[in-house]
């Protein structure tokens, strides 16, 4: 599931927006996916806009994927997490367990030289939040009101789950979020383990993790 900004779109400071909300999202590792309803309190303060129309947009929809690696890091087999059980009324819980990782020996024939284990079972511990506002727009250019972005929102979950169930397992991730809401907590962050990515995304991580770097030493310069 990949995400691309449309071409040409600029910062207010000239600066290309092109690469920088590059995302992809493997469907093996998304663990939850929901809609969701925030109420937009500049509608609710806009004394120009009449009852109605903050009726229609009294919502800011967005659409929330929760997924169990983050840019080549996931929990390990070791780690075994009680959550609330999605859509339960009652206190029953569910266990999620980490990932089975290959920790053969790099001596070993299936070990490949300077690759990142290979993944053989899936983390079910999700470690970030990813949200997506949903800014669909009609024919002629307005912004759909909130009964029509949850239908959209409706049929994006129902497409999702159908590409999931059609996603092939494999033994390295695709996934990279260079923004996101890290949901780890420090048991999880002791267990993380390193995972084999895809060569193309092993790129993005190289040159995100030196942007982030970049930003830290320009920081501690001031």
């Amino acid at each position: 599931m990949t995400f691309e900004p449309k071409k040409g779109q600029k910062y207010k400071d000239g600066k290309s927006t092109d690469d920088n909300f590059f995302m992809v999202i493997d469907y093996q590792d998304i663990c939850e996916h929901s809609k969701m309803k925030i109420p937009d309190e500049m509608v609710a303060d806009e004394e120009d806009l009449g009852a109605l129309n903050k009726q229609m947009y009294q919502f800011n929809i967005l659409y929330q994927v929760v997924v169990s690696c983050e840019n080549g890091l996931t929990v390990g087999q070791t780690t075994s997490v009680m959550t609330p059980k999605v859509g339960s009324k009652n206190e029953s819980h569910e266990q999620k367990m980490g990932a089975i990782i290959d920790h053969r020996h790099e001596d070993e024939e299936t070990f490949e030289e300077g690759m990142e284990p290979r993944i053989l079972q899936r983390s079910r511990v999700g470690v970030a939040n990813v949200f997506f506002k949903l800014m669909h727009l009609d024919a002629d250019g307005n912004l759909l009101i909130n009964s029509q972005q949850l239908m959209v929102a409706e049929i994006i979950n129902q497409k999702l789950i159908e590409a999931k169930d059609l996603s092939e397992k494999s033994e390295y991730s695709m996934t990279y979020i260079p923004f996101y809401d890290s949901t780890m907590t420090q048991e999880m962050k002791g267990n993380l383990v390193s995972i084999r990515v895809d060569p193309s995304i092993q790129e993005r991580l190289r040159a995100h993790k030196a942007r982030i770097n970049q930003l830290k030493e320009e920081l501690t310069a001031h």
